[in-house]
């Protein structure tokens, strides 16, 4: 999936724009919207950047919204979108209203779980924040330094 992406965006980065899947098959906006947020996310930042900010993710997930918005809207008015919701067993075309509030939805549920990994993120560094204070606690001890001797030579 990466490569198909990355080639379309290499080919032309405004092709997602422009792509939507045609099927008979129940809509996931939150799906459809986690693809675009990959292909946002492919286009703005480098593969295996060491640093993905807060503030990057939060433009990423607004920026494939809007996006994603937009072409719904788009397919809608052109008559080229179709996405389909069961309704009592049976799939139906969805209005363009209910199509909205399942983006607006899967918007949620996408920044509910970025924010559950900032909490994750803002744990470990506390974490870390204690560790490296009992390190540096340790340094002036003797039998700690005597410990890291140690394990250098063993390891050498």
């Amino acid at each position: 999936m990466y490569k198909w992406i990355t080639n379309n965006a290499e080919k032309n980065p405004n092709w997602m724009d422009s792509y939507d899947p045609v099927g008979k098959y129940e809509a996931d906006h939150e799906i459809e919207l986690s693809e675009r947020l990959n292909f946002v996310k492919t286009k703005n930042h480098s593969y295996g950047e060491s640093f993905y900010s807060v503030e990057d993710s939060g433009k990423d997930l607004l920026e494939a919204y809007a996006n994603l918005m937009n072409t719904i809207v788009k397919g809608h008015e052109n008559g080229t979108r179709k996405s389909f919701v069961k309704d009592n067993g049976e799939l139906r075309e969805m209005t363009l209203q209910e199509e909205l509030d399942a983006l607006d939805a899967a918007f949620v549920k996408l920044s509910e779980r970025s924010a559950e990994r900032l909490r994750k993120r803002e744990d470990e560094a506390k974490v870390l924040e204690d560790y490296d204070k009992q390190l540096s606690e340790i340094k002036g001890n003797k039998a700690a330094k005597l410990f890291m001797e140690q394990f250098k030579s063993n390891r050498g």
